[in-house]
C-alpha cells in the first residue's frame, strides 16, 4: 500500500472511529429471534413461513401454493436447508447458548437482532406476526449472564408508519428500557449503534430532522445519541446517507449483484466515498442466498454456496476494501438460506415430506469453523494494516 494511503487510513481511524479499529469487536452477525415451536411457544412460528406472493398477479399464477403455509409436522419447513438442532424457539435458554457458543466459536463479536417495534405498538411485528420486542429483555439478560462475551446490536426493520418522529420515540424507549443492560453494544465512545433496514425510504431532509444537531427533533447531543447505520442499496444512496446525517453505511443482502451495494465489484468505492466523508463502512458477506422456499419467484437471485468458495470470496473481495466492520447475512435466516448455523443432512426416505440441502461432506459446523478462519484473517488484517498506517506516520516525523 502506499505511504499516502496509509496515513489517510490512519487519519480517517483516529479521527472518526477511536479506540475501535483494536477493540476486537469488528465483527458482527444478522441474528434472528423470531423462530417458535409449539412445545414452548404454543405454536410454529416461522419454521411454517407462508409462501410469499409476488407483485404482480401474472407471476403469481405460475406458483399455485402462493398464500400456503409450510407444515412442520410433516418435516416441512420454510427453508431450502434444516437446522442441526431441529426447528428450535428462540426463547429457549439451551439453544440461546448453543448458538452464542458457536457465534463465539466464529469469532463473531456482536449480534445484531432484528427489532420490529415497541410490543405495545399495533404494527410491532414481522410479516408473520412475530413480536421480537417481546423478548428482548430475555435475550439481553441472557447476554448479560453468558461467559462469551457477546454483545447485542439492534437491526431497526420498517414498519408501515415509520417516520423520523416514530424514530426518535423507538430510541428513546430502547436507550430507556435496554440501556442499562451491559451486554448493549457500545463504540468506543460509550455509544450505541443502530442498523436502520429500509433507510432510503424516509428522505435525506427528513434524516437531518432526527440526526443532525439543529434538527427539531434531533437526538445528537442528547442522552438518546448513538451511532446510527443506513443501508446502501442503489448507487447514489451513499450521498444520501451523508446528506440526511449518518454515521455509516452498510449493505446487509448476501447475494453478489442483487443491488449496488451488495456487489462486491463496488465495494472498493463505497469504503472510500465513506471514509472520505468519516463514515464507518460495514460491508456485509454471507455464505450463499436461496430463499426459493418462501419466494419461488426469485430463483435469479439464488447464490449457490459453491461448498463454501461463495463465502471465501465475498469475505476476500471484504477484506480488500478494509471496511471498518464486517457484517455477517445471516448466523440465523434460515427462510432466506443464508445462515451459518448449523445444518444437518436430511431425506424425504427418512420421513421428511421434501429434500434438503445441506453442508456436506464438511459437517453441520462448516461454517461456523470457516467463519472463524475467514474473521481471524479479517481481524488480523486490519490491525496489521493499522500498525503498518502507524509506522509509516512515524518514518515521517
Amino acid at each position: 500500500m502506499q505511504k499516502s494511503n496509509l496515513n489517510f487510513l490512519l487519519i480517517i481511524s483516529t479521527t472518526f472511529f477511536p479506540n475501535f479499529i483494536l477493540s476486537n469487536t469488528n465483527v458482527h452477525a444478522f441474528f434472528y429471534l423470531w423462530y417458535g415451536i409449539p412445545k414452548i411457544d404454543g405454536q410454529y412460528m416461522h419454521w411454517d413461513h407462508e409462501v410469499l406472493p409476488h407483485w404482480e398477479s401474472s407471476i403469481n399464477q405460475r406458483y399455485p401454493n402462493i398464500g400456503q403455509r409450510h407444515d412442520p409436522f410433516s418435516g416441512n419447513i420454510h427453508s431450502p436447508f434444516y437446522p442441526e438442532r431441529n426447528p428450535y424457539s428462540s426463547k429457549d435458554p439451551d439453544v440461546l447458548r448453543s448458538q452464542f457458543y458457536e457465534m463465539k466459536r466464529a469469532g463473531i463479536s456482536v449480534a445484531v437482532l432484528s427489532w420490529w417495534g415497541q410490543k405495545s405498538k399495533s404494527y410491532s411485528t414481522d410479516t408473520q406476526g412475530v413480536s421480537t420486542d417481546a423478548i428482548m429483555h430475555n435475550i439481553l439478560r441472557f447476554a448479560d449472564q453468558d461467559p462469551t462475551g457477546i454483545k447485542i446490536a439492534l437491526h431497526l426493520e420498517p414498519y408501515p408508519s415509520r417516520t423520523v418522529e416514530s424514530v426518535r420515540e423507538d430510541i428513546e424507549y430502547i436507550f430507556k428500557n435496554y440501556g442499562n443492560y451491559s451486554s448493549l453494544y457500545r463504540m468506543g465512545d460509550g455509544k450505541p449503534l443502530f442498523y436502520i433496514y429500509d433507510s432510503y425510504h424516509i428522505e435525506p431532509s427528513q434524516w437531518q430532522r432526527l440526526l443532525r444537531s439543529d434538527g427539531d427533533v434531533s437526538v445528537r447531543e442528547t442522552d438518546f445519541d448513538a451511532h446510527f447505520i443506513a443501508l446502501w442499496l442503489e448507487s447514489w444512496h451513499g450521498q444520501d446517507i451523508k446528506e440526511g446525517g449518518f454515521n455509516g453505511a452498510y449493505t446487509y443482502f448476501a447475494s453478489d449483484g442483487f443491488s449496488y451495494g451488495s456487489t462486491t465489484s463496488n465495494w472498493n468505492d463505497i469504503c472510500h466515498f465513506c471514509y472520505e466523508q468519516g463514515l464507518f463502512c460495514i460491508l456485509s458477506v454471507g455464505p450463499g442466498y436461496n430463499d426459493t422456499s418462501i419466494r419461488p419467484w426469485n430463483a435469479h437471485n439464488t447464490k449457490d454456496r459453491e461448498e463454501g468458495k461463495y463465502y471465501e470470496r465475498m469475505w476476500k473481495k471484504a477484506s480488500r476494501a478494509q471496511p471498518t466492520i464486517i457484517s455477517i447475512t445471516s448466523f440465523n435466516e434460515w427462510g432466506e438460506g443464508t445462515q451459518i448455523e448449523p445444518a444437518r443432512e436430511v431425506h424425504a426416505s427418512e420421513g421428511f415430506s421434501k429434500e434438503y440441502l445441506n453442508y456436506e461432506p464438511d459437517g453441520p459446523y462448516k461454517y461456523i469453523d470457516l467463519t472463524a478462519v475467514l474473521s481471524n484473517l479479517f481481524i488480523e488484517a486490519s490491525a496489521a494494516v493499522e500498525n503498518e498506517a502507524s509506522l509509516s506516520i512515524k518514518d515521517d516525523l
